[in-house]
């Protein structure tokens, strides 16, 4: 059965039109909505029979053979560094491992991420990818049984169709 469902979200004007019932009272991606959401996710799957599905859709970078970054709602809004409200799927990911401060988590965990992985040209010449960290405890080991699933390869872009659903998620929802 289902225990929690943790939803943020940002539609566009389009998406807003062509669905007028969509709720309006979500709370937007920013980092600090998304933090919380994430600490709150962590909480609840306590249990290592547990497990965890993380949905990302939106906007993705990836400099390098690195994490890639999943930029938040609240990116570019001048304040900080240029890749202050991204997070590192990598951390999210580091996060839901056991530690110290939750030894006892699900050890079934899938990640899906509907975002480009590409590299805007700003990006090749940064000198600091300044990207945010949600969880910072240590992982004391990792038995894990995890799944990482992407929209693209790294260097591409997502596809989608305007006012329709992308192609990753439609793929997922006929699987699932």
């Amino acid at each position: 059965p289902l225990a929690s469902i943790r939803t943020l979200m940002s539609p566009s004007p389009e998406e807003s039109a062509a669905e007028p019932d969509l709720p309006t009272d979500y709370p937007r991606p920013t980092f600090a909505e998304f933090a919380k959401a994430a600490k709150a996710w962590r909480k609840a799957a306590k249990n290592n029979d547990d497990v965890t599905i993380f949905y990302f859709a939106g906007h993705g970078l990836q400099a390098d053979n690195t994490s890639p970054l999943l930029v938040l709602d609240d990116f570019a809004d001048g304040v900080g560094g240029t890749y202050e409200n991204t997070v590192r799927l990598q951390n999210i990911i580091d996060g839901m491992a056991p530690s110290q401060e939750t030894p006892m988590i699900a050890q079934t965990q899938y990640y899906f991420v509907d975002a480009c992985r590409n590299t805007p040209e700003a990006m090749k010449t940064a000198r600091n990818i300044d990207s945010r960290s949600v969880f910072n405890d240590l992982n004391d080991r990792d038995e894990r049984s995890l799944a990482i699933f992407h929209a693209t390869t790294f260097g591409d872009e997502a596809v989608g169709i305007s006012g329709q659903t992308t192609n990753f998620c439609a793929a997922l929802l006929r699987a699932l």
